[in-house]
């Protein structure tokens, strides 16, 4: 199973094509011996196993289906209708969340590693990885 997923990441900018039950058991035995409580512990592993059922996990942030990663940041979004936000972060939050729809319904199956290539390539041109702060300054 890790071979399919290491393809999958490779070849689709994605993991997990199958769930891995021995993944999150060993994580959770390494969490159990760092001293975290037992039941937090628990929370995270139940979430772990219902974000890998398929429709219903893409809701939770996971799933097989990577549903969430191609819907706008809504966090993001609402800084949209903030005054104190420049128009240049605005607009290229409007190109951010915009392309992540429009992406995965023109590339189904490579939208996720076409966009961190093409991520990847600003960056370089760039000579970093820079952001750009509400007021519109980079950092």
């Amino acid at each position: 199973m890790a071979i399919c997923n290491g393809l999958a990441d490779e070849l689709l900018g994605r993991d997990n094509v199958v769930p891995d039950p021995i993944g999150m058991t060993v994580e959770a035995i390494e969490k159990i011996q760092k001293g975290e409580k037992i039941g937090d512990v628990a929370l995270d592993t139940a979430t772990n196993i219902v974000e890998q059922i398929p429709f219903v996990g893409g809701l939770l942030g996971g799933g097989r289906i990577p549903i969430s990663t191609a819907l706008p940041d809504f966090e993001q979004s609402l800084k949209l209708l903030n005054p104190e936000v420049s128009w240049d972060k605005k607009g290229q939050i409007i190109l951010d969340e915009l392309f992540k729809p429009l992406s995965y319904i023109f590339l189904p199956s490579g939208a996720g590693q076409l966009w961190k290539t093409g991520k990847g390539i600003g960056q370089l041109a760039q000579g970093g990885a820079y952001g750009m702060e509400n007021d519109g300054s980079e950092y």
